[in-house]
């Protein structure tokens, strides 16, 4: 199953209830060897790290959204899709609300067998890279956004896990996630790169 997502803009997410009509996603937690065996026969992988700092919001440039960008080898389970991960780091801020979710208007995202169990949606990696947090649910919805809520708020001082989607399309475009803040309706937003 693929799911076809667009980008999407500030705009769009403000008239638009994220969880009306959404599909929730499947998620797959894996170790850091687990997800690099997916993509390589070798069980090692390299990548491409980016980061889009927080810097016009009260976060600043010590906070900001990676993303890790990766291609399969031929004959993995991942074949030769790219892989998108990210981590939402808030660990040299000092002050600040928390932040309770993430939305990410993506292109073709492909179900992966990240964890030898079967096809899911997402992964996240939760052992052998940073992080603390996880992801507690997604929800894909028509309009082409995906809502990934965190397993515990993301505050001052606190990074989730790696977590992302893998897609067919060679494309990797820059665009602006937002990051919902807990409790209220404000967003903030980063850059990241999507299918």
């Amino acid at each position: 199953m693929k799911i076809l997502t667009t980008g999407m803009t500030l705009a769009a997410l403000l008239f638009a209830c994220v969880s009306a009509g959404a599909g929730p996603l499947t998620v797959g937690n894996v170790s850091d060897t687990q997800f690099a065996c997916v993509f390589s026969k070798a069980c090692s992988i390299s990548y491409d790290e980016t980061v889009g700092d927080l810097s016009f919001s009260d976060y600043g440039t010590v906070a900001g959204v990676y993303t890790r960008t990766l291609t399969g080898a031929a004959g993995t389970f991942a074949g030769t899709d790219t892989g998108y991960l990210y981590r939402l780091d808030l660990t040299g801020v000092t002050y600040g609300e928390c932040i309770h979710s993430i939305v990410i208007g993506a292109g073709t995202i492909d179900q992966i067998n990240y964890t030898g169990s079967g096809p899911t949606h997402l992964v996240v990696v939760n052992s052998g890279w940073l992080g603390s947090i996880g992801v507690a649910g997604a929800n894909y919805d028509p309009i082409g956004l995906i809502e990934i809520t965190f397993d515990n708020y993301v505050c001052p001082g606190s990074t989730t896990y790696y977590f992302g989607f893998s897609s067919s399309s060679g494309a990797r475009t820059s665009v602006l996630v937002d990051l919902l803040i807990a409790g209220r309706v404000p967003i903030v937003q980063a850059r990241a790169r999507v299918p």
